[in-house]
């Protein structure tokens, strides 16, 4: 029997206090708060600046049941720099590792923009950074719908790596509708249907 685990991706948001949280809560307590509706929490600041290892302590304390996805730093997945992206990456995972050690880590998404097509440069450089952060337990997310093909959930297969499948409004260019898994792990991410403002 499959388990589902159901959060937002984010959870400190000022537009929340009042509706979700109580009127008067303090940005320290949020989570905490979120903890008492969902299980499971996917971290955004992640992309913007590079997690510190304290930082991820300080969450897990503040909430100690709650799961975490944590996503890639741009520098991974949207800025990519040759000569960088492996000690970034050393980087990123080592930050993870504090949430793995404590077994609270899901996933540490990756999602790549629509920009990152299937290529044998990007598919080389997804295979690497792979192998960088096999130790943990990994989601890919393309925005290409060039991804979507056999060679692509094979790997990602093999390599023991959840397919992430999306929900997004069906415009030219947007990934397909694809309900596939990959590994033990199903991720589903529902970025809604909002064609205007896609």
């Amino acid at each position: 029997m499959a388990e589902i685990l159901i959060g937002t991706s984010g959870y400190s948001y000022p537009e929340w206090i009042g509706p979700f949280y109580p009127k008067g809560s303090k940005s320290e307590e949020l989570l905490s708060l979120y903890a008492q509706s969902f299980e499971t929490v996917e971290l955004n600041f992640s992309y913007y600046r590079m997690p510190q290892s304290a930082q991820l302590a300080h969450m897990h304390q503040a909430a100690p049941k709650l799961l975490f996805s944590l996503k890639a730093h741009q520098s991974l997945t949207h800025t990519i720099d040759s000569a960088t992206y492996k000690s970034s990456a050393a980087t990123f995972a080592q930050a993870a590792e504090t949430l793995a050690r404590e077994e609270v880590l899901l996933a540490l998404l990756l999602q790549f923009p629509p920009s990152f097509t299937y290529t044998v440069s990007n598919r080389c450089y997804l295979d690497s950074l792979l192998r960088i952060l096999n130790h943990l337990p990994l989601a890919v997310e393309f925005r290409s719908p060039s991804w979507a093909n056999k060679q692509t959930l094979d790997g990602l297969r093999e390599r023991g790596v959840s397919f992430v499948s999306v929900d997004v409004p069906q415009l030219s260019g947007t990934p397909p509708l694809l309900d596939v898994q990959t590994a033990k792990l199903g991720y589903v991410r529902l970025h809604g249907r909002n064609k205007e403002t896609w």
